[in-house]
């Protein structure tokens, strides 16, 4: 824990100035609830020729269930206190905002391969954010990161098999 609090000690004491400060504000706000992914999502969904809805629920889902997972039992799990103490209405451990920017870029990643650096890049500029604003300890972004990668790994399993089956089904229709 101390290093994870010397880390801490480090990165938000990075110089901060008007261009820094309302760079990672909006990184933090677009990673907000996923925002950020759900518009890219779309975005994708709606310039594809042959629509996956598949795929845009999975990474949808992957959401939902990367909030109510992270919000709704680890955090109270682990009722870890953020850096700022001031901020008491939620806890630290892991940052949902690491959690479903890497949940989201994963999925997206597999769909997109051309735009996996840019996905990952943003999953962690937006990680990053929450550290230098002083919302998150460094292990609250990686714990974050580990959740929303493991979800979309388990989305991207239950996506993979539904088209399989749904495939299946159609070549016995014909």
């Amino acid at each position: 824990m101390n290093f994870d609090k010397s880390l801490f000690l480090f990165i938000n004491h990075l110089p901060h100035n008007v261009l820094f400060d309302g760079i990672f504000l909006s990184l933090s706000a677009i990673g907000s609830l996923g925002a950020i992914w759900v518009i890219l999502g779309l975005t994708f969904f709606f310039l594809e020729k042959k629509k996956d809805y598949h795929f845009f629920l999975t990474l949808f889902f992957s959401l939902v269930a990367t909030f109510f997972l992270v919000d709704g039992f680890l955090k109270p799990l682990f009722a870890r206190p953020r850096p700022d103490m001031a901020i008491m209405d939620s806890f630290s451990f892991p940052s949902g905002h690491a959690a479903a920017a890497f949940a989201a870029a994963s999925i997206l990643s597999f769909k997109k391969k051309k735009w996996r650096p840019f996905f990952y890049l943003l999953a962690i500029l937006i990680s990053f954010s929450r550290i230098y604003l002083g919302e998150h300890y460094p292990l609250d972004v990686v714990g974050g990161g580990i959740v929303g990668y493991v979800i979309s790994g388990i989305f991207l399993r239950k996506c993979k098999n539904q088209s399989a089956k749904i495939k299946a089904y159609l070549k016995t229709q014909k």
